[in-house]
């Protein structure tokens, strides 16, 4: 399993592994953003679309728990799940079909609220764990699937 790792010590630092990722991410591509609130889970979300070629503005998908943009030619689902409280809510989302899209990349925030048992069979997903750090920087790792 190989992982990367980066700090994140201003705006612009977000840049280096939303590069990283947009060069990396293909469609069918499926990314479980793990981090408390407020560490930018969206902002990385956001800095990765912008280098993917979004020309749309990414919002954080809290209230409306799932937005769909294009990237390019490549759409791109962004789901934020921190408001879901029973696994019956998943369903109604409509999530569970989407994260099978072969032909979109997905960004699931709060991905903890999927069942382990569901999480476990998409094994090839990439994994980012953000972390507040002192000084208002942030930390950002990695896990790059086994593909």
């Amino acid at each position: 399993m190989k992982t990367l790792d980066w700090t994140i010590r201003s705006e612009q630092d977000w840049d280096i592994p939303a590069a990283f990722m947009a060069k990396t991410l293909k469609p069918g591509d499926l990314v479980w953003l793990f981090g408390s609130m407020g560490v930018g889970k969206t902002t990385f979300v956001q800095r990765i679309c912008k280098h993917l070629g979004c020309l749309e503005s990414i919002q954080s998908p809290s209230f409306a728990i799932m937005n769909q943009y294009l990237c390019g030619t490549t759409p791109v689902y962004h789901a934020d799940l921190y408001r879901i409280e029973h696994e019956n809510e998943l369903w109604d989302t409509g999530i569970y079909p989407l994260l099978d899209d072969a032909s979109a990349v997905f960004f699931v925030e709060w991905p903890q609220r999927i069942p382990e048992r569901i999480r476990a069979q998409f094994e090839a997903a990439y994994t980012a764990n953000l972390d507040l750090l002192p000084d208002f920087e942030r930390s950002v790792h990695l896990i790059l699937p086994e593909k």
